[in-house]
Order: structure tokens, then sequence, then C-alpha cells
């Protein structure tokens, strides 16, 4: 990616020149209860979340180079270049898979740390792990071999940062109230689908009802010889269903064969992992758009029942913790058909009661949708505007006296 049209009164220098970078300890920690926090790549996003813990002794002993606010550490390791900027002199023994910056000259903090985000800085990293052995990690030479460009002017970095920071408070602000209206929602199902409050309307009681005997469960082989990028139809396999049970099909092909419709239901029945997704359902919207893969079962009801409510119900703490238990493997995770046929789900026996919390459900889950695309409309506007004021492409007025 070629830096072109800078503007005169910026630079380009290398990142090495700016700030000084520093690895982390190469040592495997010995973790105590409380003392000193130890961070590495998969704390970046919030090192002060940290629960792991080294001594103060094991830190003054191993640590010369630590530190402090408006450093920035960046992952090294794995998916490399995501940036966090310490706003707090908080003491942090850190591992090799985190690089600490200190600045030195020339640059603000909150300047770099959204410069490293940005299209340019990241294709600088990627250029540097095209030679080595291992293309998921840099080392710290490497890092500060990578150009940054930059206003000479330091309130003109300020500003910038500061526009940009008003986009994050505003991307933290609406993630925020999407995790309250998700917690809401999973109060909500906990209520309404143990039958402890009733909707207006309805006092008939529930029943238990086995999974086996109001549906019927198939499976099918894999479609991955079949994928083509301008089939009409969409393939629904492991992949396709999200940890948060949305549907999330992306492989397209033109087998006809398969198909299955509205209602029916799409549960993982394997797990490379933690087990995130197994047991958890999604339903099907429209017929003859998505074919049946592997590694899920199809779950058609068979019975006077609401796909939906079914869907929201296999999906409730209880019965997803069910699917979970019984599953098995170690390195990949198995649940068998017959003990999802066992499971019992306690039903509503009047199918508009299903129906009518499947509905509230379903609002909500519609409101945490329009949330969650306003939220990926924010980064993307973001992402745009970085790409323009992190360039000179877009200038920010500076007044003279300040330059």
């Amino acid at each position: 990616m070629q830096m072109n049209n800078v503007p005169f009164d910026w630079k380009i220098n290398k990142l090495g020149n700016v700030a000084d970078v520093f690895d982390g300890t190469h040592q495997t920690p010995e973790y105590v209860d409380h003392g000193i926090k130890f961070i590495s790549a998969e704390d970046i996003s919030d090192p002060s979340a940290s629960t792991k813990y080294i001594t103060h002794q094991a830190f003054e002993n191993n640590f010369k180079i630590r530190p402090n606010k408006n450093d920035i550490f960046m992952t090294r390791i794995g998916r490399i270049g995501i940036p966090f900027l310490l706003k707090t002199d908080e003491d942090f023994a850190y591992y090799v898979t985190l690089a600490l910056l200190k600045l030195k000259r020339d640059v603000v903090p909150e300047y770099l740390f959204y410069f490293i985000q940005s299209n340019y800085f990241q294709f600088e990293l990627w250029k540097r792990t095209l030679h080595v052995a291992f293309p998921e990690k840099i080392n710290k030479d490497e890092i500060g071999k990578c150009l940054v460009l930059y206003p000479d002017n330091i309130t003109e970095q300020k500003k910038i940062a500061e526009i940009l920071g008003t986009w994050d408070r505003a991307i933290e602000a609406l993630t925020g109230l999407i995790a309250e209206k998700k917690e809401l929602k999973r109060g909500l199902m906990q209520r309404l689908l143990s039958g402890t409050q009733r909707l207006p309307g309805f006092t008939k009681p529930w029943q238990n009802k086995k999974i086996g005997d109001i549906t019927h469960i198939a499976t099918a082989v894999s479609k991955s010889q079949y994928i083509k990028e301008t089939g009409p139809y969409l393939i629904v396999d492991m992949g396709a269903v999200s940890n948060e049970a949305t549907l999330i099909a992306k492989k397209q092909t033109d087998y006809e064969g398969d198909f299955l419709i509205r209602d029916d239901l799409i549960m993982p029945k394997d797990d490379i992992g933690g087990g995130n997704i197994i047991g958890k359902t999604v339903v099907i919207d429209y017929n003859n758009k998505y074919i049946l893969g592997d590694h899920v079962f199809k779950i058609r009801v068979t019975s006077v029942e609401c796909a939906k409510f079914i869907s929201n119900l296999i999906n409730s703490f209880g019965v997803n913790k069910y699917m979970r238990r019984v599953s098995t493997g170690s390195a990949q995770l198995g649940l068998a058909k017959r003990d999802v046929e066992k499971c019992v789900l306690f039903v509503p026996t009047e199918l508009a009661e299903q129906k009518a919390i499947a509905d509230v459900l379903s609002k909500a889950d519609s409101e945490i949708d329009l949330l969650n695309q306003q939220l990926e409309l924010l980064k993307e506007q973001k992402r745009g505007l970085m790409q323009k004021l992190l360039t000179g492409e877009i200038r920010v007025k500076v007044d003279a006296a300040t330059c």
C-alpha cells in the first residue's frame, strides 16, 4: 500500500525513531493469587481485567522496562497489531506476545494509538511477516522498521486523535447499550421460558415433552465439493451458526438437494473447541434458500408446536447446558442424536401461548439486531474517517498561533 500525496508539512518516519520498542518476558510465569497483574495478547482489550498475577519480587527481578501512562501495548503474536493505550500508571507484567512502545519524540501517544489501527500501518506489519517462518509473529526490530505518517504539528495530531476519540466513545456507549439489552433479554427468556412469568390471558398448565416425540431429526453429508461463489443457495453447516445462535451462512452453492424449509431448526452437533455452538439452534426463515450441510442436525417440528418457541427453549440456559453436558470428545465435541431426542422440554399446552412468547423474544432480538447494525455502521464510518484523517487527505483546522 503506497502512501501518495503526503502533505508537505507531514513526516514519514520509522516507528523505531519515534518510539522505543520492547519485548515482554519469554519466561513462563508462576502465577499467584494476588500481586502484579500479568498480561498477554489475550488481555489486550482490557489489561486491567486480567486475573493473572505474579509476585512483586518476580516483577522487580524480571521487568526493568515497565509500562507507564501513555505507553502503548501492541500484540505481536497471533492477530498482530492490536494496540492498547495505557491511561494510568498501573504496574503490569507482560508476556512476549506483547510489545511495549514508549514514545520518545515527535508523536503524541493518542495519535500513534490510532495510526497503529490504520490500514496503512497494518499493511506495514503484514509486509514484514512475509519473509519469516511464522507469519503470525513479528519481532520488535521489524515493528520498529514500520513506517509512521504524522503531522509535524503536535496540535494537529491531538485534534485528529480527539475526533477519532469521539467516535470511539459513541461506539463504546452503543456497545454498552447492546450488552444491557442482551442481559435484559436473557432475564426475559429465563422467566418466560420457564413459566415463572406468564403473559396476560394464558393460564393453562404446561407439560413435559421429549424433543424426539415432537420432532424428526436428520443429517446430511458435506457439501464442500459443491461450493460455488455464484451459487444461488447457501450451505448451512457447523460454521453457519454463531455462538449467539444466529444464522451466518456464507458458503454459496448451486447444488440442488437437501433443501431446508421454513421453520426447520438447525443445531450444530459437532464443535471444535469449547462447545460454544454445540446444541444451539437457529430457525430457517425461507423455503428452498438453504442447503443442509454436515456437522449439524436438521430438526423439523412434527407436532402442533411453534418452531420459534422450541428454538428459544432449546437455546435457554438449562436446556443448552444439558446439550453441552451430554456431548462427548476432547479436541472435537460431538452430540448424539439419541441424546437430543431424550431431552425433555417444558412447554405450554396452548399453541397460542408458545407463539406469543416467541413474538416477545423476536421483538427483543429485532431491537438488538437494529442496534448491532447501527454499531457496524459507526465502526465503518470510523474506519473511513481514519483512512482520510491519518493520511492527510482530510485536514483539521489548526490555529496559526499553534503552527
